[in-house]
């Protein structure tokens, strides 16, 4: 990762997807942002069931 995104990163905040999952990548395991879009194995099917889970 080269010095000048980590630095464009910290002052604005704003980097490509690709260079924010380098970077990811750098300090810590992709799998955790993979498990980020993974479904849940049961999804709520009513407002119902929602407000049971609380």
């Amino acid at each position: 990762m080269p010095a000048p995104t980590i630095k464009k990163f910290e002052t604005t905040g704003q980097i490509s997807l690709r260079q924010f999952l380098l970077l990811w990548q750098c300090v810590d395991r992709l799998e955790r942002v993979a498990a980020l879009s993974e479904t849940p194995t049961q999804t709520p099917r009513s407002i119902d069931e929602v407000l049971a889970d609380e």
